[in-house]
C-alpha cells in the first residue's frame, strides 16, 4: 500500500493536507533499513553482517524509528504537494499530534496507519483581467534654461570659499560659524552630560541643521563669546530617552565665516570638470532632463501598478508579505546606518515605520504576482539581447565595465536570478504601457 492524502482549501492561499501513511508502508521502511543496519554495523562478539536482528532492533531500533519518523513525514508531504499540483510558497506547519520540542515522541506507529496534517500557503490563483489599454498620465519632461540656472548655483556652492569675518559684527542668519557646543539632558538631579551633545562643527546658521530653535539662540553672539540656554528636544525626536525632554547647551563661537561664490566663468566651468562654459551647461540640462525623465518614468510605472492592483484584487501568502518586509526594512536599516544613526535610533525608526514598511511589502508582492501572471499570459521572455542592454545601463551607472556587470552576475546565480526576474518584470511593464492609453500632463 502506499501513501495517500487528501486536501482541504482553509483560505484562498493555504491548504491542508491530510496525508495517511499505511502500517505495512512503515512496516516495510523499517525492516528495509533495519536489514541495512544489519549487513553494515559491527559489534563485538559477531561476524560482520550476522549480528542477530533482534541485536540489532534493541541496538538500534529508536534510531532508526526517529530517522524514519522524519523520513516518511518529508516523503508523505513531498508525494501530497506532488499529487495535488500545489506551489507552495512558505515551509509547512506539520502536526503529528506529537510535541514538536519533544524529540523522544518523534517514532512512528508499527501496527496501525500513521496519519498527519501540513497545512502550507501556496500561489493564489490569478485570474488577470483589465491589464490592457489603460488609461494613464505621463509627467510631460521639460527643462528651462532658469532650471539650468539653478543647478549651476548648486554647483557654485560646491565650489564656494569659507572666509574669515573680518568686522567685528554679530552672528546673524546666513553665516557660516566655527563654534563648539556641550549639552546635556535636564534631571531632577541637575544637567545629565551625554556624549553625542557634545562636539565642534562649522554651521550655516539658519538651515535647520540642529534641533528646532537651537540656531536662533546663536544670533546675536559674537566671535570669542560664550552661551548657555535651555531648549526642548522634538517630542518625535529619533531617540526615545530625548523626546520631548530639556536640555541645556553651553555653546562658544570661536570665528564667523562668509560664503565666498565663485564667479561663472570659463575658468569656474573648467575647475568644475567640463571643457567651457556651453559645455558644462549643456551636459547639466542634458542630465537634468535624463533625471527628470527618469522620475516621470518611475511615476507612470507606480501608476500603472496601482491601477492593476485595484482592478484585479486577490488574497496575497502572508509568508511572501513578511519576507518582502524583512527585505524592506534591512534596506531600511542599511540607509540609516550610511546617515550615521546608532543602533538606538535605528530601533525606534524601525518601530515607527514598521506599518509602513509591512505595506510597502504587500504592494510590492502584489505588483510582482500581477507583473509575473501577465508575462505568462502574454509569454514574455528574456533574451541576450535584452541582458546586455541592461548590462550597458547598469555599466554607465556605476562605472563598470560591461565585462565586469556580466562577470559579476555569472559568479553570484542568486544576484543573477533577482536581476533576470527584474528584467522580465520591466519587459512586461513596457508591454503593457505599449497598449495603454497614456497622454502628457
Amino acid at each position: 500500500m502506499s501513501i495517500t492524502s487528501q486536501i482541504k482549501e482553509t483560505s484562498k492561499v493555504s491548504r491542508e493536507l491530510t496525508i495517511t501513511v499505511p502500517a505495512e508502508f512503515i512496516q516495510n521502511q523499517y525492516q528495509r533499513q533495519i536489514n541495512q543496519v544489519q549487513k553494515s554495523v559491527d559489534l563485538k562478539g559477531f561476524r560482520k553482517g550476522m549480528v542477530p536482528i533482534a541485536v540489532v532492533e534493541q541496538r538500534y531500533g529508536k534510531e532508526i524509528q526517529h530517522e524514519l519518523y522524519h523520513q516518511v513525514v518529508e516523503e508523505g508531504y513531498r508525494m501530497a504537494i506532488v499529487e495535488h499540483k500545489l506551489r507552495p510558497v512558505s515551509q509547512p506547519q506539520i502536526d503529528t499530534g506529537h510535541d514538536a520540542n519533544d524529540h523522544s515522541s518523534h517514532h512512528l506507529p508499527m501496527n496501525k496507519a500513521f496519519v498527519f496534517k501540513a497545512t502550507v500557503e501556496v500561489m493564489p490563483e490569478i485570474e488577470v483581467k483589465n491589464y490592457k489599454g489603460l488609461s494613464l498620465t505621463r509627467t510631460a519632461v521639460e527643462v528651462k534654461d532658469k532650471d539650468v540656472d539653478e543647478v549651476v548655483e548648486q554647483l557654485r556652492g560646491h565650489h564656494a570659499q569659507l572666509l574669515p569675518v573680518l568686522e567685528d559684527r554679530a552672528v546673524k542668519k546666513g553665516d557660516h560659524i566655527d563654534f563648539e557646543f556641550d549639552g546635556g539632558k535636564v534631571t531632577d538631579a541637575g544637567v545629565e552630560k551625554l556624549e553625542g551633545m557634545k562636539g565642534k562643527r562649522i554651521l550655516e546658521v539658519g538651515a535647520g541643521e540642529l534641533i528646532p530653535g537651537f540656531e536662533d539662540h546663536l544670533i546675536g553672539m559674537k566671535a570669542g563669546e560664550s552661551k548657555t540656554f535651555r531648549i526642548d528636544f522634538p517630542k518625535d525626536y529619533m531617540e526615545a530617552n530625548l523626546k520631548g525632554a530639556e536640555a541645556e547647551f553651553e555653546v562658544r563661537v570661536h570665528e564667523l565665516k562668509k560664503k565666498k561664490l565663485p564667479e561663472v566663468t570659463e575658468e569656474f566651468a573648467k575647475e568644475a570638470g567640463y571643457e567651457s562654459l556651453s559645455d558644462m551647461r549643456e551636459k547639466l540640462k542634458k542630465g537634468l532632463t535624463m533625471s527628470r525623465e527618469d522620475e516621470s518614468k518611475r511615476q507612470l510605472k507606480s501608476d500603472l501598478l496601482e491601477a492593476l492592483i485595484k482592478k484585479n484584487p486577490f488574497d496575497v501568502p502572508g509568508s511572501l508579505v513578511d519576507a518582502q518586509a524583512q527585505n524592506n526594512a534591512q534596506h531600511f536599516i542599511q540607509n540609516l546606518q550610511r546617515q550615521g544613526f546608532d543602533q538606538s535610533m535605528i530601533a525606534e525608526a524601525l518601530t515607527k515605520e514598521q506599518k509602513t514598511i509591512k505595506d510597502k511589502a504587500e504592494q510590492q508582492v502584489r505588483a510582482g504576482l500581477l507583473l509575473d501572471q501577465i508575462g505568462e499570459l502574454e509569454k514574455v521572455e528574456v533574451t541576450e539581447k535584452d541582458l546586455a542592454n541592461e548590462y550597458q545601463r547598469i555599466s554607465a551607472e556605476v562605472g563598470m565595465s560591461e565585462a565586469e556587470v556580466k562577470k559579476y552576475y555569472s559568479e553570484n546565480p542568486q544576484q543573477r536570478e533577482n536581476f533576470e526576474f527584474q528584467v522580465r518584470e520591466n519587459l512586461v511593464v513596457e508591454k503593457i504601457l505599449s497598449e495603454s492609453k497614456i497622454k502628457e500632463k
